[in-house]
């Protein structure tokens, strides 16, 4: 009976060894890394990482599958990415993962790792660490957000930059001094001087500043946005990646209806402005007399009135304005797109 079983045996010890030789739990390679970078510019090799962009690792073996995210996560298709330093380990959002690509939205490093950073990938719980060597890869220690993004013409623009130094001794040579400079591509918008900035949070021989600049001065358009630390005795000079920031212009439009019309007939004065989220009131003017006011419902204001003349009347409107939409006069002396119309009114 014994005797019997044994070709079975050894049968199923030969399956055994042979699925666990193609097994990808048992016999998986682990991943190499054969350049990170940009994915605005796929050609770079290796080139300084800016937070709050988009990072590509090119390799081999680096995840199972392939999937995505929006928005991004820490843990996509079974693989984080970790960015390891001499006494951080920050953790990477992922937006795209396949076995030899990974995309990655560069975090906020603290400034004493941004020249000692390498990249650590975790594939189904098991962590590879030796992929890339500290010093290959560097990050920035700013990131730059705005709000509102997009904004109208006039609105207050808030941008802020969160930059983690190194602290020195307090009242000695070494103690975190330097400056934080707004950008509008190569024009200078405004500069921050750290010791002014009173919004930060304390860790261990670190600190992380809340730096924030305030402008109403854009114009209409898209603004490519950035900071630049100056640095000091204790943390090296960095700049942050570059947002979009647009600048968008309201508009009003007018019209009435019916138009012509018959003197002591009412008249519908109607004003849109956009975007329409807009509130407030619009006030209408045949020429500088004031006609009365609407309130806006949706972005549109409409005035009943029989009060115009025989004759020919422009019409023109005032927007009061709101927290989001700037006050708006609106004629042919403005910065803005001159639309009127003329009502006219037989006897």
């Amino acid at each position: 009976m014994r005797s019997s079983c044994l070709p079975c045996l050894i049968f199923l010890l030969r399956l055994t060894l042979a699925l666990l030789s193609v097994s990808p739990i048992f016999g998986q390679a682990p991943p190499t890394i054969t350049n990170i970078t940009n994915a605005a510019n796929p050609a770079s090799s290796f080139p300084n990482l800016a937070p709050g962009n988009v990072a590509v690792i090119v390799g081999t073996n680096l995840a199972d599958s392939t999937a995505s995210a929006a928005p991004s996560q820490t843990l996509l298709g079974g693989v984080e990415v970790h960015l390891a330093g001499i006494g951080s380990d920050v953790l990477a959002g992922l937006v795209y993962v396949s076995p030899t690509r990974i995309d990655f939205v560069v975090p906020n490093i603290p400034n004493t790792d941004v020249r000692n950073t390498r990249v650590a990938i975790v594939r189904d719980g098991q962590r590879f660490d030796a992929l890339t060597s500290p010093g290959s890869l560097a990050i920035g220690a700013l990131n730059i957000e705005s709000s509102p993004n997009p904004a109208l013409y006039d609105q207050p623009i808030t941008f802020t930059v969160h930059l983690t130094t190194l602290q020195g001794i307090p009242g000695s040579p070494f103690n975190t001094i330097g400056a934080v400079s707004f950008m509008d591509n190569e024009t200078p918008l405004g500069m921050v001087k750290l010791s002014n900035v009173i919004t930060f949070v304390e860790t261990p021989l670190t600190r992380r500043y809340d730096v924030s600049f305030t402008t109403s001065n854009l114009p209409a358009g898209d603004h490519s946005i950035w900071a630049s630390y100056s640095g000091d005795n204790s943390n090296k000079p960095d700049a942050s990646g570059v947002i979009t920031q647009s600048v968008n212009k309201p508009e009003v439009m007018i019209w009435s209806s019916p138009n012509p019309s018959i003197y002591g007939n009412s008249v519908a004065l109607v004003a849109t402005v956009s975007p329409s989220t807009c509130t407030g009131s619009m006030v209408f003017f045949d020429s500088s007399l004031q006609l009365g006011t609407a309130t806006l419902d949706a972005g549109r204001a409409v005035l009943q009135t029989a009060a115009l003349s025989v004759g020919v009347h422009p019409i023109r409107v005032k927007y009061s304005g709101d927290r989001n939409c700037p006050l708006l006069l609106y004629g042919p002396a403005n910065d803005f797109t001159y639309r009127t119309i003329s009502q006219t009114v037989y006897p």
